[in-house]
């Protein structure tokens, strides 16, 4: 079986044979962290409402759910700026994902209701 595992030596960390920045292995766990607090928000946004909130928070669902985003497109910056993932190749994905949507979904004919 393949190891997944990061690989240390003294002088550079190997992931899949690749040698990469040290602090990419803790970039991509902060980035999966991110993406599990954006499915959390998510899951209290259905459960609860969009507007609802934390009896001990003064921030909304909503607000909630923009600032893990947020933070899940630092993440997404960090490594398109450092040149480990390719920002064009992300942005042609977020094409592709949206015409597929327009094409097999109705998320784009949604109206908010208030």
């Amino acid at each position: 079986a393949e190891q997944h595992a990061c690989i240390e030596t003294p002088k550079q960390i190997w992931i899949k044979a690749q040698p990469v920045a040290p602090n990419i292995p803790e970039v991509l766990s902060i980035l999966q962290e991110e993406c599990a607090e954006v499915i959390q928000a998510v899951s209290k946004v259905q459960r609860f409402g969009l507007l609802a909130h934390h009896p001990h928070r003064t921030t909304t669902n909503k607000e909630e759910l923009e600032e893990e985003l947020g933070d899940l497109l630092a993440m997404i910056r960090i490594l398109t700026d450092h040149d480990y993932l390719d920002q064009a190749n992300i942005q042609l994905a977020a094409r592709n994902k949206a015409d597929k949507l327009k094409q097999y979904s109705t998320v784009w004919t949604l109206k908010p209701t208030n």
